[in-house]
């Protein structure tokens, strides 16, 4: 009996040698929405290093950080010995993913460019990890309440948003954005869609003549409103429209960012 039990151990043994996948892999996430992402679809036990800022859900902030906005700790991340390297591109440095690929550590970019991108890496990601399944449930969810709201918005004109990413300097969001997109999905005008950049830097001159129905803040400052009460002549200021969002949901492209949706779609619809 005995000898059929080491027997038996030593067959598994071999056969996790052939088939390492059975074991599980080793996950670097090198953006806090990714961190969310694989977790949402089951695969959050196998990272073993997360980027600053991966703080959801609450197991992740167990994880060691390897890496921040900026620059990669090549060291740390080669240390873990990863079997693959998720990252976002355009949003981690190039030249450091460059020189991790001469580990031959396999390397997976993601752009978030479309809403669609965001239930694109969770399919692609699900296949990645064997969490198909899982990954196939997030997805008709998410759909289904996109599916939702789409039937819920009002088609009465767009009422112009002021979305703020940050008040000192006054920085908003340009036209080839996520959060541009779902202002326009849930009824609304970013009233300064016609901007390119991402990220630009705005004056309160061309807020003034801009005149948002609604101001929307994608930061925690507390009495944020406050510095707005010295332009009554705003029409949100006026009406009293202004609206804080957390910033864990439009502005990081993951699961949540639904939710966020929700939220937003809600304040818009409010004033239709």
């Amino acid at each position: 009996m005995k000898h059929i039990t080491l027997k038996i151990i030593f067959s598994l043994v071999i056969l996790f040698d052939f088939f390492p996948s059975f074991a599980g892999q080793r996950i670097i996430s090198l953006a806090p929405n990714i961190t969310e992402i694989l977790f949402s679809i089951g695969a959050g036990k196998d990272i073993v290093g997360t980027s600053v800022y991966s703080d959801y859900p609450e197991a992740a902030k167990k994880i060691p950080i390897v890496a921040n906005a900026g620059q990669l700790n090549v060291e740390a991340i080669i240390a873990a010995k990863p079997t693959m390297i998720v990252a976002w591109k355009g949003g981690n440095p190039q030249t450091q993913l460059d020189e991790l690929k001469k580990f031959n550590i396999p390397i997976y970019l993601f752009r978030f460019n479309h809403i669609s991108d965001i239930t694109n890496a969770m399919q692609q990601l699900g296949r990645l990890t064997d969490h198909q399944s899982q990954a196939a449930k997030k997805i008709e969810l998410f759909n289904k309440k996109l599916k939702d709201l789409q039937h819920e918005k009002n088609n009465s004109k767009p009422i112009k948003v002021f979305y703020l990413l940050w008040q000192s300097p006054l920085i908003t969001i340009g036209n080839h954005t996520l959060i541009n997109q779902a202002i326009t999905f849930c009824g609304g005008k970013n009233i300064f869609s016609d901007i390119a950049i991402s990220a630009p830097t705005v004056s309160i001159a061309s807020i003034l003549q801009r005149d948002p129905k609604i101001i929307i803040a994608g930061f925690a400052a507390k009495n944020w409103q406050s510095y707005w009460l010295q332009w009554p002549q705003i029409s949100a200021v006026k009406t009293k429209q202004l609206f804080y969002l957390d910033p864990n949901l439009l502005q990081r492209p993951g699961p949540r960012f639904i939710l966020g949706m929700e939220h937003l779609c809600g304040i818009i619809s409010s004033l239709h």
